[in-house]
């Protein structure tokens, strides 16, 4: 059961939440253990949605090697990402929980542009 202060458990209110687990012995696995394993995979299985919804990568190759690269180069650029959002916790002083990754990656197009529009302004020659 969560608080009802826990963060994103809902209005106040007290949640059950169930767990389903072959391992029936609390001495090999307990139930902290059995949250803990549960929060890890559910973090896992949000990123890679969030890598797929985001970074919309397709594959543009065939060859297993071409597929692999693809894949790399798809993780490097969320784990930039990741790297990003935890500047802008720091530089906004919050954690990076608080933060929202896909608000980041949609804000880099504005930022980019409106950069290189300064950018290209300042290197313009006055009239």
């Amino acid at each position: 059961m969560y608080p009802p202060d826990a963060p994103d458990r809902g209005r106040g209110e007290w949640r059950w939440q169930r767990y389903l687990t072959n391992v029936l012995d609390p001495k090999r696995l307990s139930i902290v253990e059995v949250v803990a394993l549960y929060d890890a995979r559910w973090k896992r299985e949000t990123s890679f949605l969030l890598i797929k919804r985001l970074l919309d990568r397709r594959m543009w190759v065939g060859s297993q090697n071409g597929i692999w690269l693809q894949v790399v180069a798809t993780f490097l650029m969320y784990a930039l990402l990741l790297d990003l959002c935890d500047d802008v916790a720091q530089a906004l002083g919050v954690q990076l929980e608080a933060i929202s990754v896909e608000m980041v990656y949609r804000g880099l197009y504005h930022y980019v542009w409106q950069w290189h529009r300064v950018s290209t302004k300042e290197t313009r020659p006055a009239i």
